[in-house]
C-alpha cells in the first residue's frame, strides 16, 4: 500500500510536469524560430538522406547559419519527424520529454540525497512546476536536453557510478556548448579529489573515460566552429577592443596603459562585475533573463517564495562541508558571466539541480526545527507552501498565456508559416519569388513548411550562398530569391518589374509598406497583437 501511494504520487507530479510542458505546445511559443526550423529541417534532411542541409553526411556538429549547432537533439529529432513530419510538435517533443524526465530523474536523485520519500517528491514537485524549465520545454531548445543528460550524471555520481557519471556528462557536452565549460571544471575538481586520496586506477580510469566522450570536442576547438562560436559569444568584440584602446590613449600615467587596460583585465572585470547578479533577486526571483525567448518577461525563474530556501541551503550546505554541490552552483554560473548577455538564461542552466538541490534542504532544516517547536510538526507549513507555489504558478500560467502569446509573436519570427502556406499554394503562377531577410533565414522557413525535399535542395543548381561576417547567407534558390530589406526598393526598380503573362510575374513577400508602386498587394500577414509582418504583393 505504501508504495501504491509512492507510485500515485510520483504519477501525479509527472503528468502536471508533462501538462504543463506539453499542453498546446504548437501553440506557445506562438511559432518556431529560426533555430527550431534549422533543427527540424536538419534532422529531416538527415533522416531522408543521411545528409544535412550542406550535404555533409552524418556530421558530428551542423554547420546551420554558421553557428554550428551540436548535434544530440538534431540526431534525436531526425526519427521523431521522420514519423510525424515537419511540424512544431515534433521538433519540440524532444525538449518536451526532456523537461518531463528531469522531474524524474531529480526524484531518483532526491531518493539518494535522502531516504525519506518525502524529500524526493518536494524534488520532482519543484522542477515539476517551476517557470525556468517549464517556458525552455517548450522550444526546441538544445539547453534542456542538456540539462537532463547533467542530471543524470550527477545521479550516476551519487550512486558512486564514475562511469555512467562521465558517459552522460560527456552527452552533454555534445549536445550544448555551456557544458563544455562546466564539465571539464566538475571532472578536474573530482579527479583531484580521486588523486588526492591516491586512488590511482580509478584516476587514470576516470581520465581515460573522459577523454574518450571529449574527443569531438577536442576536436571542434581547434577548427572553423569553435571559431565561430567564439565570434558570437564572447564579450572582448571590436566595441570592447575600440573602447580598450581609447582607455589606453586618454590613461594617466601612459606608461601603465597596456597594463590597465587589456583584453585580459576587460575580460576579467566583464566576468567579475556580471557573476555576482546570478545569485540576486533580480536574474532569479524577479526579472529572469533579458531575452525575450528564454523566459517570461519580468517574471522571475523561480518562484519568489523560494528565495529564503535557496539562501539557507547554501549556508547548510557550507556549514555541512559539501563541497561539491557548492563547488557546481560556482561553476555552473560561469558559461553566462563569460559571455555576452549575461545573466543568461540557457548559459546558467546547469545550476538548475543544484539550486533545487538546495532549495529543498532549507525547507527540510525549516521543516525538522518546525517539528521540535510546533505542536503541527511543520505540516501548516509545507501545506501553506504548496498553496503559495500553486498560486504563483497560476498567475505565471496566465500571463504566460494571455500576454507573452500576443505581445512577443514578433520575437518568434511569427508569420512566416501562413506567408509560406500562401506562397505554396500560387508557386505555379509566378517565374520569381522574393523574400525578404528582415526576419531572419527566409530561406529555412521555406524549405521547413514546404517542406522541401533535401535532395532537391542539397544538390540545387541555382542555390546561391555566400560566407561572411561568421555566418552562411543563402540568396536563392529554385526560383526563389532572398533579399536584404533595405535593398527591395532598390532591386526592384533595376529589375525594372512589370507584368507580361504568367511566367513572368513576380511575388514579393516583404516588410509592410516596403515596395513600389505597380504591385498589387494580395495578403497581410499580421503577428498575434495585431500589427502586420507582411506583405504579400504581385507584379
Amino acid at each position: 500500500m505504501k508504495n501504491k501511494k509512492t507510485l500515485i504520487l510520483l504519477a501525479a507530479i509527472l503528468f502536471l510536469g508533462f501538462f504543463l510542458r506539453g499542453y498546446h505546445l504548437a501553440a506557445n511559443p506562438p511559432s518556431l524560430n529560426w533555430d527550431e526550423v534549422s533543427h527540424g529541417y536538419n534532422a529531416y534532411s538527415i533522416w531522408r538522406t543521411g545528409r544535412d542541409e550542406w550535404s555533409q553526411f552524418l556530421p558530428l556538429i551542423f554547420r546551420a547559419y554558421g553557428d554550428y549547432k551540436l548535434p544530440v537533439y538534431i540526431y534525436l529529432t531526425a526519427p521523431i519527424v521522420g514519423f510525424l513530419g515537419l511540424n512544431a510538435v515534433s521538433v519540440r517533443l524532444v525538449s518536451v520529454l526532456a523537461g518531463g524526465g528531469l522531474v524524474l530523474i531529480l526524484y531518483f536523485l532526491g531518493r539518494r540525497l535522502w531516504p525519506q520519500k518525502n524529500w524526493a517528491f518536494w524534488l520532482a514537485f519543484l522542477a515539476a512546476v517551476l517557470p525556468w524549465n517549464i517556458f525552455i520545454s517548450r522550444a526546441a531548445i538544445e539547453a534542456n536536453l542538456a540539462l537532463l543528460f547533467f542530471t543524470i550524471g550527477l545521479w550516476f555520481w551519487q550512486r558512486r557510478e564514475a562511469a555512467g557519471a562521465i558517459i552522460f556528462w560527456g552527452l552533454a557536452m555534445e549536445t550544448y556548448n555551456a557544458a563544455r565549460v562546466v564539465v571539464p571544471l566538475i571532472f578536474f575538481y573530482i579527479l583531484l579529489g580521486a588523486l588526492r586520496n591516491r586512488r590511482w586506477w580509478s584516476s587514470a580510469k576516470m581520465a581515460f573515460l573522459m577523454l574518450l566522450v571529449s574527443l569531438p570536442f577536442l576536436w571542434q576547438i581547434g577548427n572553423k566552429t569553435g571559431e565561430a562560436r567564439f565570434f558570437w559569444t564572447t564579450p572582448v568584440d571590436q566595441g570592447a577592443i575600440n573602447r580598450i584602446i581609447w582607455q589606453r590613449q586618454h590613461a594617466h600615467p601612459a606608461f601603465l596603459a597596456r597594463w590597465r587596460y587589456n583584453r585580459f583585465t576587460y575580460f576579467g572585470q566583464y566576468v567579475a562585475g556580471h557573476y555576482y547578479q546570478h545569485f540576486g533577486l533580480n536574474f532569479l526571483f524577479l526579472r529572469g533573463g533579458t531575452n525575450y525567448q528564454f523566459s517570461l518577461p519580468d517574471h522571475g525563474l523561480i518562484f519568489l517564495v523560494l528565495a529564503p530556501f535557496f539562501w539557507l541551503g547554501i549556508l547548510l550546505f557550507l556549514r555541512q562541508k559539501k563541497w561539491f554541490w557548492l563547488f557546481l552552483l560556482l561553476v555552473a554560473f560561469l558559461p553566462s558571466a563569460m559571455t555576452r548577455d549575461s545573466p543568461h538564461v540557457l548559459r546558467s542552466i546547469l545550476a538548475l539541480p543544484v539550486i533545487l538541490v538546495m532549495i529543498v534542504a532549507g525547507l527540510r532544516a525549516i521543516k525538522v526545527w518546525l517539528e521540535h517547536h510546533s505542536g503541527l510538526g511543520g505540516q501548516l507549513f509545507l501545506f501553506s507552501l504548496v498553496v503559495a507555489i500553486l498560486i504563483q504558478l497560476g498567475f505565471w500560467w496566465r500571463d504566460y498565456w494571455r500576454i507573452y502569446r500576443p505581445a512577443y509573436s514578433w520575437a518568434w519570427q511569427y508569420g512566416y508559416q501562413p506567408a509560406v502556406d500562401y506562397v505554396k499554394q500560387h508557386y505555379g503562377e509566378y517565374g520569381q519569388i522574393i523574400f525578404t531577410k528582415k526576419y531572419g533565414e527566409p530561406h529555412e522557413f521555406v524549405l521547413f513548411y514546404w517542406p522541401w525535399p533535401p535532395s532537391y535542395y542539397q544538390h540545387d543548381p541555382r542555390k546561391e550562398w555566400n560566407y561572411h561576417a561568421h555566418w552562411y547567407w543563402v540568396d536563392a534558390f529554385d526560383k526563389f530569391q532572398f533579399w536584404n530589406d533595405w535593398e527591395i526598393r532598390k532591386k526592384l526598380k533595376l529589375k525594372e518589374v512589370k507584368s507580361k503573362g504568367e511566367n513572368k510575374k513576380l511575388l514579393l513577400i516583404t516588410s509592410p509598406g516596403n515596395w513600389m508602386e505597380g504591385g498589387k498587394l494580395l495578403k497581410t500577414v499580421g503577428f498575434l497583437d495585431g500589427s502586420p509582418a507582411f506583405e504579400i504583393i504581385e507584379y
